[in-house]
């Protein structure tokens, strides 16, 4: 979507957490997200976590949902260490080789990518299988994570990126599964994240890049993050995106209204590199106190709702977007062959507002 000169919207968990709720059960309503409270309309990628789905969560009626709507689904994996069940900053027993054949926690990973298998070849609609992006390994320039720079070699990354994929897509035959690879800080940690650990064309099909900064720094970290990643997604060929982006820990403390429109989006499509990125998106809404989509009444709100009503943004219910192959097929899925009622009422989007929630910069975009 890169050349339709916007940037797809995407929110993790959107159709699963908010601000006053969590793990709605399937009761066959998942069109409930704080984007649509704040917008009327839904992000164009949405995301989920393998983590949660191999503990026992499926995600499965949430995913088929977006899909018949014409939504991306998108799953990161913050996986647990093989080798002790502890959580992925645990680094012990050296994980990283430990899954490989003959390693002592290659038994265990294999059954967690045995489960991911299932599920993405049973992710079906009326037969239809469902595309997923996976951010396999994400912030892998990172220290942080037991694949991460302290713990996982160069060498040793590649490795078990490759064993990992030639397994899903080769021993298991699994096809619908989209790989996105996913550095932290591209900037800072560029030989790291496009040289050392970099696994090669043909296992990656997304080059994307995760990042978070402070309200007041975002906007030129993410330009000069651009500047490093695009040029080399271009040269492979690759699509390019945000995998994972906002203000760290939240927006609920900045105080700058405008600045999803001002310090995200409208920097980034004025930018000759960032306007290649087809998708951005951000974290999840956790509670009151924690959330990276505002509602309204909230100090961003305003900001949020010009970048939504603005041509830099992408939302499901855009007329590009639904103008696209894939939105024909995903939404041609839909029991009755049409899904939600996308209403193009407002310029190119999906619902249009009342005057007295009508932002500043309206007369930008009729």
């Amino acid at each position: 979507m890169s050349l339709e000169s916007g940037i797809m919207f995407g929110h993790q968990m959107s159709n699963w957490n908010s601000q006053s709720w969590t793990h709605p059960k399937d009761d066959g309503k998942y069109s409930s997200s704080d984007v649509h409270t704040s917008t009327g309309d839904w992000p164009a990628v949405f995301g989920f976590n393998f983590l949660d789905q191999l503990d026992g969560e499926s995600f499965a009626e949430h995913a088929k949902w977006v899909f018949q709507n014409g939504g991306v689904v998108n799953f990161y994996w913050e996986a647990k260490n093989p080798t002790n069940n502890a959580d992925s900053y645990n680094s012990n027993n050296d994980p990283i080789t430990a899954i490989m054949p003959g390693g002592s926690a290659n038994d265990q990973w294999l059954e967690w990518l045995d489960d991911i298998a299932t599920f993405a070849k049973d992710l079906k609609v009326d037969g239809v299988q469902v595309p997923i992006v996976f951010r396999l390994f994400h912030e892998m320039s990172g220290f942080w994570f037991w694949w991460g720079t302290k713990s996982a070699s160069g060498s040793e990354f590649k490795a078990a990126w490759k064993y990992t994929v030639e397994y899903l897509r080769d021993t298991k035959d699994v096809h619908n599964l989209i790989y996105a690879y996913a550095p932290a800080k591209p900037t800072l940690f560029y030989n790291e994240s496009f040289d050392s650990c970099y696994p090669g064309d043909d296992y990656v099909d997304i080059i994307s890049w995760d990042r978070y900064d402070l309200d007041t720094t975002y906007r030129q970290t993410i330009l000069d993050d651009c500047d490093a990643v695009v040029p080399f997604a271009i040269e492979h060929g690759k699509v390019v995106a945000l995998g994972e982006t906002g203000v760290a820990g939240g927006v609920q403390d900045t105080t700058d209204p405008e600045w999803f429109y001002e310090q995200q989006y409208k920097p980034m499509l004025q930018s000759d590199t960032c306007k290649y990125l087809s998708y951005a998106l951000t974290y999840t809404n956790y509670k009151a106190s924690e959330y990276w989509v505002p509602l309204p009444g909230q100090t961003t709100y305003p900001g949020f709702l010009d970048m939504y009503k603005s041509k830099d943004s992408i939302f499901l219910g855009d007329a590009r977007w639904q103008s696209t192959e894939y939105y024909r097929l995903s939404n041609g899925t839909y029991t009755e062959g049409e899904g939600l009622d996308m209403k193009n009422g407002y310029s190119n989007k999906a619902k249009f507002f009342p005057a007295s929630e009508v932002g500043e910069h309206d007369d930008l975009y009729n």
